[in-house]
């Protein structure tokens, strides 16, 4: 078995990074010392108004040098994960371990498991992107950007809540061993004072999500006690994390419900009692006020003119304004106050009154409050830090592939954050192209395609998929930070130039839209670069789900259809392993079938192995000389003789006369006739996919299809 390891030289967005043979005949000794070179020349550059400061960016600094450097231990015996990865779980357990040691000089008892792992997990993610409540016809046109904005707002509701609570326990970033995919994890001492902190925290964060979101979102918190040294086997403790956080979901709105002993006033009713007001939001479906239905109508004529106006909420508006800044945004800043006193901060926000709505939008940057936590960001186009940010991101996407980051301020904390942000956008004025206007950019049938993809069996291999000896944190940080740098950095060089729209990437997932032959062809890409990415390991593969529609179906109900595909016929898939053990997904669910990967496109096809893939079949089909009655008499077809299940498939005996029947009347060519034959012969279980594909490859326009009947 070959061995691998991982490029020496700087993070950046391309396949230069994916693992690599070993060449025991190389000396590595100078890509080593460019890779060191390089990183003490950047080091030089960092930020060093204060020791917080320093270290904060320096944590990014070494994610992007020592991210391909293996851990050592004391006996200089490779580790298994990376130098970045022992860097910063040893600070964050320096950290930890210097406030036990405060706690325990101002005379606090300090427990045997010193410290908590506290979890978060976001719930209602799914329902919140994918299925505004009306979405009305007047709406399509920017659903593309909303869907985007959502998908963006709930990224940085998870680095809000993360950085708030690390600033409520006094800690430092890395001290958040990863916040991605709607999870975040954060390692603390504990202490009394930590308790207390977190239990407070906790609180606030209920009562401001109840009060934004009345349930639409919500956070499953969880937090246990460890002794570091269980560290040494972290999926035991993630188990126990599992196991509690099932028993909050019963009962996650229960705190705010409870605010001990202040007086139900008119104050405290206010984010609890869901009073019918003045109008609906066609978006969000949130009650609006006469002053809230005033304010849409203002901001919405001021930039979509001669467009039907429909009652929006101040959500539903900022998610528009996001999605449309993230086209150009280059990097994203944040301020740890309740509000910014920005310059031109009043065109930077949705108005708050009626009175203040007349303002101008500005594509280049918009300002994104949580008030009650307070922090706000800044997502803009500029790449110099404003004077007064206390952080400073640079967006790593395709438009930034190696990653700088850092530039003259010496006062701000600068780094970088991957996201997933390619799409389409039009050549005339830079803007994006709505779904319904990738539909008529498909090849073929003019249909979109809904595409959701996720790895498998995720939640078992972080379980089970270490050796017992060898499950620490820094083991599972790892493989998590890898896995969500493939979809969050990476699979924008995928999505980019082409007509895609990213909707969502990050963690284990993704939900892609657009023209729906490029969406079959990014799945089929996608599965090829993650099998390479993950060194072809057998436990390591992914399942995809695309659903087609029109241009202008409601996106939501298309993606539930992909996940159904995704979870209801690509998961269930079975085959079996090189050793005969009988498993599941690692499959493509289309056109109603799951199909293996390897039966979709065959990419290293044995001597032994003459069966064609479905898409070599396709490619026959799609022949000019093939007729469309051959393709619509194979689904008949199959139809009528065909009975397949999971592992075999049945045929009745008249089929195959049948089938040669219709092949030698419909197809002359000869030696085409033979293939499709050798093919089709090989293939009679996905003759639906198969069929339906090749005729949506195969359609034309309606005048086209009109002209070729009058002839």
């Amino acid at each position: 078995m070959d061995k691998y390891f991982y490029p020496l030289k700087a993070l950046e967005l391309s396949e230069q990074i994916f693992p690599q043979v070993i060449d025991s005949k190389q000396n590595y000794d100078k890509e080593f010392a460019e890779l060191w070179s390089d990183f003490s020349h950047e080091s030089a550059q960092l930020p060093t108004a204060n020791l917080n400061v320093y270290l904060s960016s320096f944590v990014y600094l070494i994610h992007k040098y020592f991210w391909c450097l293996s851990a050592t231990a004391s006996n200089k015996q490779y580790l298994g994960f990376s130098l970045y990865e022992q860097c910063r779980i040893s600070a964050a357990l320096a950290a930890c371990f210097y406030e036990l040691e405060q706690a325990k000089k101002a005379g606090e008892s300090i427990k045997a498991k010193d410290l908590l792992i506290i979890e978060g997990d976001i719930s209602g993610i799914q329902k919140f992107i994918y299925n505004p409540a009306f979405n009305g016809q007047e709406l399509q046109d920017g659903i593309a950007r909303r869907l985007r904005g959502r998908s963006f707002y709930l990224n940085l509701l998870l680095k809000t809540l993360t950085d708030y609570l690390i600033g409520e326990l006094k800690l430092y970033n890395f001290n958040a061993l990863w916040a991605t995919g709607g999870h975040f994890l954060i390692i603390a001492p504990n202490t009394q004072t930590a308790k207390k902190q977190l239990d407070n925290a906790r609180e606030n964060i209920q009562k401001w999500l109840w009060k934004e979101f009345r349930g639409a979102l919500g956070l499953i918190m969880t937090d246990v006690e460890v002794a570091s040294s269980e560290l040494k086997d972290f999926s035991e403790i993630r188990k126990e994390i599992s196991d509690k956080s099932a028993k909050l979901k019963l009962q996650q709105f229960a705190i705010p419900l409870n605010f001990g002993d202040n007086k139900p006033d008119e104050a405290w009713q206010d984010p609890w009692v869901l009073r019918m007001q003045d109008n609906i939001c066609r978006d969000t479906g949130r009650d609006m006020s006469e002053e809230e239905v005033k304010i849409s109508e203002i901001c919405q004529s001021s930039w979509q003119e001669d467009k039907e106006i429909s009652p929006r909420s101040r959500q539903s508006l900022q998610f528009d304004r996001i999605g449309q800044v993230l086209i150009k945004a280059k990097s994203l800043q944040l301020r740890r106050v309740d509000e910014w006193n920005i310059a031109d901060r009043k065109n930077l926000t949705i108005p708050k009154t009626a009175q203040e709505a007349k303002w101008s939008f500005s594509s280049r940057q918009w300002l994104i409050e949580f008030a009650d936590l307070n922090r706000c960001w800044l997502l803009t186009d500029e790449i110099q830090p404003k004077a007064d940010a206390e952080l400073f991101l640079q967006i790593a996407n395709h438009k930034n592939l190696k990653i700088k980051f850092l530039s003259s301020n010496q006062n701000i904390v600068q780094g970088f954050e991957f996201l997933a942000d390619a799409v389409a956008t039009k050549e005339e004025d830079n803007n994006l192209v709505d779904f319904h206007e990738l539909a008529e950019r498909a090849d073929g049938a003019k249909f979109l395609g809904v595409l959701r993809m996720d790895v498998d069996s995720l939640g078992y291999l972080f379980a089970k998929g270490f050796p017992k000896e060898d499950k620490s944190i820094a083991k599972i940080a790892n493989l998590s930070r890898m896995l969500d740098m493939f979809f969050t950095g990476y699979l924008n060089t995928l999505v980019a130039g082409k007509n895609l729209y990213t909707t969502y990437a990050g963690g284990d997932d993704l939900f892609i839209v657009g023209a729906w032959n490029e969406v079959v062809e990014l799945a089929e890409t996608i599965n090829e670069r993650f099998a390479a990415y993950c060194t072809h390991n057998p436990a390591m593969h992914i399942s995809g789900g695309i659903a087609l529609c029109k241009g202008k179906y409601p996106i939501g109900r298309a993606a539930e259809k992909a996940g159904e595909l995704l979870d209801g016929k690509a998961k269930k898939v079975e085959w079996k392993d090189k050793n005969g053990k009988k498993q599941f997904a690692n499959a493509l669910g289309f056109m109603g079938q799951g199909v293996l990967w390897e039966d979709w496109k065959s990419l290293n096809k044995s001597e032994n192995s003459q069966k064609p893939s479905v898409v070599e079949t396709v490619k026959l089909l799609t022949d000019d000389s093939v007729s469309a009655n051959f393709i619509y008499n194979l689904l008949a077809l199959h139809r009528q003789h065909v009975k397949s299940s999971s592992d075999k498939i049945n045929t009745d005996l008249i089929l195959f006369p049948k089938f040669i029947y219709s092949l030698v009347r419909n197809i002359k060519d000869h030696k085409l006739r033979y293939d499709i034959q050798e093919a089709i012969g090989k293939q009679w279980k996905y003759v639906p996919v198969i069929a339906s594909y090749t005729a949506l490859k195969r359609r034309k326009t309606n005048e086209k299809i009109e002209q070729k009947e009058k002839e």
